[in-house]
């Protein structure tokens, strides 16, 4: 949920067309939650291979997700909106992902989040903004379900969890809610945090830096997990692209800084040191042996790697060496990776 005109004058939301692979990702998976929640008759399976406008193609663990998501969704009846604009207070605008609204005293709200980084449904205000904006067309006082579904990530709760608000608690956060909409507009500022990532006010907002820190959010909760064996895959897989990106990050950030301190500046708590190769004789090798009695030079046998670079056929080192198992690696296999062994199956 916007607050309307909260934004500073450079930003222009219809304009801002820039989307990350991240976002690109979501909005597909959106994408086809929305076609199947809106037509029964259509499968996310029949979609795999699919575009969205955006580029973006719908894969088989796709089509697994958002059909595993739809599932958890009817288990509550059946979506009577889906994707559809909603504004709240006359301050605040936004579109909903799915409602389900059933014949009992319970407005449920559920928001697919493909992503990786975990999002909570408890004190999730955003969800709570879209939940009000349902709940204010009811008189009867219901009370309110925020559904967060995210199959990626693992999460202490699962992979659905929810926040219940009774309804004689719902009218005290709408309140609650009014007011700190309109404060936005009295003295706007910006508050750094993981909504950094998605606000689309992030390219003139002086606390964009600060939104790194939400990373270290995940890493801090100390709420311990037994992996089932296909979260635990998911999650090594996460773990290695994180830690290519912060590899990449501190990268970068030690060469800024290096160049900085071979201009004069300082970078407190850092140095640029001297780095040390192995030594090597000043002087030549027959001094060397007359200085200690030892020939400096060792005879080592070629490698059949070295030996084929000299021009050995590749077939020939093959039948006479042979690669010895050092060890075991745990080792990323693709999806496709039956299909790499055994062979596609027939008509595909």
């Amino acid at each position: 949920m916007l607050a309307s005109g909260a934004y500073p004058a450079t930003h222009d939301p219809e304009t801002d067309t820039e989307r990350s692979d991240a976002q690109r990702e979501g909005e597909c998976a959106h994408w086809v939650a929305e076609i199947c929640l809106r037509d029964p008759d259509e499968s996310p399976l029949e979609l795999i291979g699919d575009t969205h406008p955006n580029g973006w193609v719908v894969d088989a663990e796709m089509a697994d997700h958002v059909s595993a998501y739809i599932e958890y969704v009817r288990s509550f009846g059946e979506p009577t909106a889906s994707e559809q604009p909603v504004e709240l207070f006359g301050l605040m605008h936004g579109r909903l992902d799915t409602v389900v609204c059933d014949s009992g005293p319970v407005v449920r709200v559920f928001d697919l989040k493909y992503g990786w980084k975990p999002v909570e449904a408890t004190e999730n205000y955003t969800m709570l903004s879209y939940g009000l904006s349902v709940w204010s067309r009811f008189p009867n006082g219901q009370s309110i379900e925020l559904h967060i579904y995210q199959p990626r990530p693992s999460h202490p709760e699962g992979i659905a969890r929810v926040w219940k608000i009774p309804a004689d608690e719902v009218a005290t956060l709408a309140v609650w809610l009014e007011m700190r909409a309109r404060a936005c507009f009295e003295q706007p500022r910006g508050m750094p945090g993981s909504q950094c990532l998605v606000c689309p006010a992030r390219g003139p907002c002086h606390a964009l830096s600060a939104s790194v820190y939400a990373a270290y959010e995940t890493i801090a909760d100390d709420r311990m997990i037994d992996h089932s064996p296909a979260a635990l895959g998911a999650f090594l897989t996460f773990v290695n692209r994180a830690e290519d990106m912060i590899r990449a990050k501190l990268s970068g950030l030690e060469a800024e800084a290096t160049a900085r301190i071979k201009r004069g500046q300082q970078v407190p708590g850092w140095t640029v040191d001297h780095r040390f190769g192995h030594r090597k004789f000043t002087i030549p090798r027959e001094r060397v042996k007359l200085a200690t009695g030892i020939d400096p030079v060792k005879t080592v046998p070629m490698s059949p790697a070295e030996m084929e670079c000299a021009g050995v056929p590749k077939n020939v080192m093959n039948t006479i060496s042979q690669r010895p198992v050092i060890g075991r690696k745990l080792t990323n296999q693709p999806v496709n990776l039956a299909d790499k062994l055994f062979g596609k199956p027939e008509g595909k």
